[in-house]
């Protein structure tokens, strides 16, 4: 068993891909030890589903208990961490070498680099920055949709 984890997890872990061959994806959790009967009981009813992603991966839980101080200093970590990389990402660096790759900037950004496809096929009709293509629609119109789209859809088991 790894350490921190259930044996819930380590038996998810086993489910699916060795059937299959395509890798799992992970969802890993914290949760607090108080709630660990109610969440194994979950976590083996959503195992029992044998539940996949859109391009057949198996999904698995791992779940680690702890204390809610714990958890809590967890998910302050886990921020903290996301916005360390978020802003490595957003880095010009980066940004430059993710132009040259051909991806659009996730920060404004132009140079006058000729290795950049944005500049190279800019005469052609590439252009870096988009213009949105429609207005968000306000929340009444966004609930109209949603209840149509539930009487209309029917719902896969």
């Amino acid at each position: 068993m790894l350490p921190g984890t259930s044996p819930v997890a380590c038996f998810l872990a086993g489910t699916g891909a060795a059937r299959s061959g395509a890798q799992p994806v992970t969802v890993t959790m914290a949760y607090g030890s108080e709630k660990r009967t109610w969440l194994e009981e979950q976590l083996k009813l959503f195992a029992a589903t044998s539940p996949r992603t859109a391009a057949g991966h198996p999904i698995q839980v791992e779940a680690k208990a702890m204390g809610s101080g714990e958890a809590q200093q967890a998910v302050l970590d886990q921020r903290k961490a996301a916005r360390a990389w978020l802003q490595h990402l957003r880095s010009r660096e980066v940004q430059e070498q993710a132009l040259r790759l051909g991806f659009r900037p996730a920060v404004p950004l132009r140079n006058q680099d000729p290795s950049n496809p944005f500049n190279r096929l800019g005469p052609y009709g590439l252009q870096l920055d988009l213009p949105p293509a429609a207005p968000s629609p306000d929340g009444a119109i966004v609930r109209n949709l949603l209840s149509m789209w539930t009487r209309i859809v029917p719902r896969t088991p």
